[in-house]
């Protein structure tokens, strides 16, 4: 299934974003489809939350679906 315009418009907008936050550009907004993302210097948490909204919309254009998020592993005693 292909991505709205809208979905594509915010894929392309969060691509750029990952390229200068990893190149060390000082990103220091994002806004797409009413979420807003914020930066100020690269770190593992802000990468990593790039690396999810990527992930989920590139796995939506293939299969038409965004997979389900998963919480931590938790353990009881």
């Amino acid at each position: 299934m292909a991505l709205t315009t809208e979905e594509a418009t915010r894929l392309a907008k969060l691509k750029a974003a990952y390229d200068k936050l990893i190149m060390g550009v000082a990103v220091q907004e994002v806004e797409s489809d009413g979420e807003r993302m914020r930066w100020m210097q690269p770190t593992e948490a802000n990468i990593k939350r790039l690396e999810r909204a990527i992930a989920d919309l590139e796995a939506k254009a293939a299969t038409g679906a965004v997979p389900r998020q998963r919480g931590p592993l938790r353990f009881s005693v």
